[in-house]
C-alpha cells in the first residue's frame, strides 16, 4: 500500500531509486512526545538503491481541510529530525535523511490549502530577497482518485470503493480490487483489506458478513449472489411504490371530483401516505360529507 502510494504520488522516475523491499513502519518512540503523535500519523522507512541512504515518508491522514497544514507539517518535519539528532542517528558532519511529506486527505469539500509554506506568509514590498521559509507537502485526495488511470493500484481502489455510492459500483471495484491484490504470498494485506470492509465498510450488515475463512475471491462469489438478491428486492419495492403512487394520484382525483380542487399541503399528504393509508382513505371517501371525514383521526 505505501509503496503504490508513493509511486503515485512522487514526481517523476526518482521513486524508481527507492528499494521498496526494505520499507518498514516505524512506531511512535521514533518521534518526540512533543508532537503528539496520533493515530492517524505514520511514519515509514526506507533506502535508496545502490547508495543504501535512508529515506523517511511522514504520512499525515486529514479527513478535513487545515488550512495551515504546511506550517503544521514543517513543525512537525522538524520536531522530527530533531527526534533523530537526539537519538545519534545523524553523524556530527553528516546531512539530515530525506523526509517526504505526504497528506492523505479523503474528505468530502475540495482541498483548498496551499501546499507550499511560502504561499501562507505575507511579504512586504521591496522584502522579496529576504530569506522565505520554503516547504511543500505532496498530497493525495481521495476525491480525484478516478484520475488514476492503473486499475491495479491499491490506494486508488481503496479511495474508490470508499467513494462508491451504487451496490454496482461496489461490486465494480472489489472484481478490481481481487486482481489486484497480491496472492497467498501476502495474505496479510488480502486479510486486512476483508476485515477493513467487514467492520468498516459493511457496519452492521449481518447479511454480508465475512467468514474468517473466506477469502476475497470467495467473499466476492458470495457477494455477486448478494447483489442479484438486491436487484430483485429492488424490482420488488419498485413495483410496490409505482402500485402505491398510481393509488394515490387516484384518490386525488377522485377527492376533486367530490369536494374540488385540493389545496398543496392536502394532495402532499395523499402522496405522501402509504398503501394502507390510502386504502382507508379511499373507504372513507364513498360515504364522508366533507374532505375532513376523510383524513379524521
Amino acid at each position: 500500500m505505501i509503496e503504490d502510494l508513493l509511486r503515485h504520488c512522487l514526481p517523476g522516475s526518482w521513486v524508481e531509486r527507492l528499494d521498496f523491499s526494505t520499507l518498514e513502519r516505524l512506531n511512535a518512540s521514533h518521534v518526540s512526545e512533543a508532537m503528539q503523535l496520533r493515530e492517524g500519523d505514520l511514519v515509514w522507512r526506507l533506502r535508496r538503491k545502490g547508495s543504501g541512504a535512508l529515506v523517511y515518508v511522514l504520512i499525515e491522514l486529514q479527513s478535513e481541510v487545515q488550512r495551515f497544514m504546511a506550517l503544521r507539517f514543517q513543525v512537525y518535519e522538524g520536531l522530527f529530525y530533531q527526534q533523530l539528532l537526539k537519538q545519534g542517528k545523524v553523524a556530527a558532519r553528516g546531512r539530515l535523511p530525506l523526509a517526504i511529506p505526504i497528506v492523505f486527505y479523503n474528505g468530502e469539500d475540495r482541498w483548498r490549502a496551499p501546499q507550499e509554506l511560502a504561499e501562507l506568509i505575507e511579504v512586504s514590498e521591496g522584502a522579496e530577497t529576504l530569506s522565505v521559509p520554503r516547504f511543500r507537502y505532496w498530497l493525495v485526495d481521495g476525491r480525484s482518485a478516478e484520475s488514476l488511470a492503473d486499475r491495479g493500484n491499491l490506494v486508488a481502489l481503496l479511495f474508490r470503493l470508499e467513494r462508491s455510492r451504487g451496490r454496482e459500483e461496489m461490486f465494480e471495484v472489489l472484481e478490481d480490487l481481487a486482481q489486484a491484490l497480491p496472492k497467498m504470498s501476502e495474505g496479510g494485506l488480502r486479510r486486512a483489506f476483508l476485515v477493513w470492509l467487514d467492520r468498516v465498510y459493511f457496519p452492521g450488515r449481518p447479511e454480508i458478513g465475512i467468514p474468517p475463512s473466506v477469502g476475497l475471491e470467495e467473499f466476492q462469489s458470495m457477494l455477486a449472489d448478494r447483489i442479484q438478491e438486491w436487484r430483485q428486492e429492488d424490482f420488488e419495492r419498485g413495483k410496490l411504490e409505482g402500485r402505491r403512487e398510481g393509488q394515490a394520484e387516484t384518490i386525488l382525483r377522485l377527492l376533486e371530483r367530490r369536494f374540488g380542487p385540493l389545496d398543496v399541503a392536502t394532495r402532499a399528504r395523499v402522496r405522501s401516505g402509504d398503501a394502507e393509508r390510502i386504502l382507508v382513505w379511499t373507504e372513507r371517501l364513498l360515504s364522508a360529507q366533507r374532505l375532513d371525514d376523510v383524513f379524521a383521526p
